[in-house]
C-alpha cells in the first residue's frame, strides 16, 4: 500500500502502468458525473455517495488484474487495510476482486487530496466511517498489473 497526496503520485509513476495518463483525467473530472470513464490503458470510476460501515464490518477486497489508486475528492472516508497474507478467503476470486475476511492492521482516516494505491496484495475496506457516515466523492483509479 502506498499512502500519499494527490499531487505526489507521480512519483510512483514506474510501479503503476498508464499513471499519468490517469491523474490528468482526475485533474479534469471535478464536473463528471459519477460513472465509469475509459482511458488508454485503464479506466476511472467515479464514486459519490455516503460511507456504509465501520470498518469492522465486511470484508476486504483485493484486486488481481488491477492496481487500485483512490483519490478522495471531497468529504471524508476511513479505510482498513491488511495483507491478504493474514485474512482469510471468504468469496473465491471472481472478475477482478477477491473478498476476505480478518482484523485490520491499520485504520487510516482519509482526507480530501489524499490517495491511496492498493496492489494484489492489499486487502482494503473503503468508504468506511468511524461514527456516523459521511459524504465522499473519489476517483477510483484500475490500471492494470503488469504480467
Amino acid at each position: 500500500m502506498i499512502l500519499d497526496r494527490f499531487e505526489n503520485l507521480m512519483k510512483y509513476e514506474a510501479l503503476i502502468p498508464n499513471l499519468a495518463k490517469a491523474v490528468e483525467f482526475c485533474k479534469t473530472a471535478g464536473s463528471l458525473a459519477p460513472g465509469r470513464y475509459e482511458f488508454e490503458g485503464g479506466f476511472v470510476l467515479i464514486q459519490e455517495g455516503e460511507t456504509a460501515s465501520t470498518p469492522e464490518e465486511g470484508n476486504f477486497e483485493a484486486h488481481k488484474e488491477y492496481i487500485d489508486v483512490q483519490v478522495l475528492a471531497e468529504g471524508a472516508e476511513v479505510m482498513a487495510w491488511a495483507d491478504i497474507s493474514g485474512l482469510e478467503l471468504a468469496v473465491p476470486y471472481k472478475p477482478d476482486a477477491w473478498f476476505f475476511s480478518g482484523q485490520a492492521t491499520e485504520v487510516v482516516k482519509i482526507q480530501p487530496g489524499v490517495a491511496y494505491v492498493m496492489f494484489p496484495h492489499d486487502g482494503h475496506k473503503a468508504c468506511c466511517h468511524l461514527d456516523t457516515p459521511t459524504h465522499y466523492r473519489k476517483y477510483v483509479i484500475k490500471c492494470p498489473v503488469q504480467k
